[in-house]
């Protein structure tokens, strides 16, 4: 109780950080902070940091844009931060790259200004954002510099997730999975719902066959309490795979098939693809059903199921090549065949084109219809992951 403006930013973060982070968003847009008033910048940056995990990404990238356009990106006092949260919104939409190279410009302008802690927690994200984009060793030279001994507290356990996902990556399993607990024991300590929900989404990601069930009971746990998209998008496809009769983590693989190769990969892929799958032409991740075309994504095909199946149909096919009469039979299996049935495909294509060019402007279509077939546009590179057969 007291002064709302003295008690807000308290408010927000605790909202954004415990159980209810859509309420942080409310609290703050209320308040005109995710306007322009930026009055207490780790309140604010809480606030777009829900809207990231809710998959707004629209409505966050927006709000960064228009506190990059006010603010002096070079003012030690709050550039790091603002280059951070940059970083974090890169990074929920898996531009790596560009998560990297805005942590590198948080950390000399943090150091610049004598701004050691905020130094360490951009390094902390930093070496995350590197072993995304493949720069291990790097990671590791990073990471060789912390200190050894079990330290406790926020930084540390950041740094925990960190070295969760450099060992997930190295294929230290064990390590990854005892980083990621002791992440996940301190977030539930402290009620921090988000991270302890990236916490043990790690764990159970590195866990084995003998641990997957607990581990994916404690994800279960950490998402009731932070019911946003991000974690309940991946508790639902793990909880998919189990159905599916897959025995533990370890029992997954995925595939990943391009015109040149084709390769087998772990499961967390699914969620961290490789660069060279990022930069395609087209990038189809079929277990979470979102696209990238050119760079731009992810683009959620979700809300879209004709066209998901449409799209499914043709990235399915070895040479990319479906015939129509076959395309109609998957797409709209109970619809009696009729004479309108071609104008009905070429109505869906349309639909998905216009939906694509509204997120990617200037985007040529990627499906064509000729010789009683629909493929892919020739200029697309194609790059589809999904689960092994």
């Amino acid at each position: 109780r007291g002064d709302d403006d003295d008690l807000l930013p308290l408010r927000i973060v605790a909202a954004a950080r415990s159980r209810n982070p859509q309420k942080a968003v409310s609290l703050a847009e209320k308040a005109d902070w995710l306007i322009g008033r930026t009055y207490d910048l780790d309140a604010s940056a809480d606030a777009v940091w829900a809207l990231l995990a809710a998959h707004k990404f629209d409505h966050a990238n927006a709000i960064v844009e228009r506190w990059r356009e006010q603010t002096r990106r070079g003012d030690p006092a709050v550039g790091p931060g603002l280059l951070r949260l940059d970083a974090k919104a890169a990074s929920y939409q898996e531009h790596f790259e560009l998560a990297a190279t805005l942590l590198d410009r948080a950390i000399d302008l943090a150091r610049a200004g004598n701004r050691q802690v905020a130094a360490s927690y951009a390094e902390a994200e930093r070496v995350m954002a590197l072993v995304r984009i493949g720069s291990l060793d790097l990671a590791r030279r990073i990471t060789a510099t912390w200190p050894q001994e079990a330290a406790d507290g926020f930084l540390a356990a950041n740094r925990r997730l960190a070295l969760a996902e450099l060992s997930l990556f190295t294929d230290a399993r064990a390590e990854a999975f005892h980083h990621a607990v002791h992440a996940r024991t301190y977030f539930e300590r402290v009620d921090h719902a988000s991270l302890r929900a990236e916490a043990a989404f790690l764990q159970l990601l590195a866990s084995s066959n003998e641990t997957c069930r607990n581990a994916r009971e404690g994800l279960r746990d950490a998402v009731r309490c932070c019911p946003v998209s991000r974690h309940t998008d991946r508790l639902a496809i793990i909880d998919m795979l189990c159905a599916g009769g897959f025995g533990g983590i370890e029992d997954v693989v995925l595939v990943q098939r391009t015109e040149r190769e084709t390769i087998e990969l772990p499961l967390f892929r699914a969620w961290l693809p490789m660069p060279a799958a990022l930069q395609a032409g087209l990038f189809w991740n079929r277990l979470r059903g979102t696209l990238f075309i050119q760079g731009h994504g992810p683009h959620d095909l979700g809300r879209q199921p004709v066209v998901r199946k449409l799209l499914e149909a043709v990235l399915s096919a070895p040479d990319l090549r479906v015939s129509i009469v076959e395309l109609l039979h998957v797409v709209w299996p109970d619809v009696p065949k009729s004479p309108r049935d071609e104008k009905r495909l070429s109505a869906a294509m349309q639909r998905f084109h216009r939906w694509l060019k509204s997120r990617v402007p200037g985007t040529s279509s990627v499906l064509i219809k000729k010789d009683g077939f629909v493929s892919v546009t020739p200029e697309y590179e194609v790059c589809v992951l999904g689960l092994r057969p």
